[in-house]
């Protein structure tokens, strides 16, 4: 999304509380019920379980906006 639209306008707040919801609160919530969940496990050779979280070279290029 813009931070400022092309006319102007300030860029909605209510879409980027949703981007925010969606990608950050939402990758937590899924982290911490699995996590929850790996933590009941039987250890096999010491572990649990593992998460492995991944992100984007995106993140270090311009984007629009």
């Amino acid at each position: 999304m813009r931070v400022v639209e092309r006319s102007g306008d300030p860029g909605s707040l209510d879409l980027f509380e949703e981007i925010v919801r969606v990608n950050l609160i939402g990758t937590f919530n899924v982290l911490s019920q699995g996590a929850a969940r790996m933590a009941k496990n039987e250890p096999v050779d010491g572990d649990r379980g593992v998460v492995i979280l991944t992100s984007s070279v995106a993140a270090f290029e311009g984007q629009i906006g």
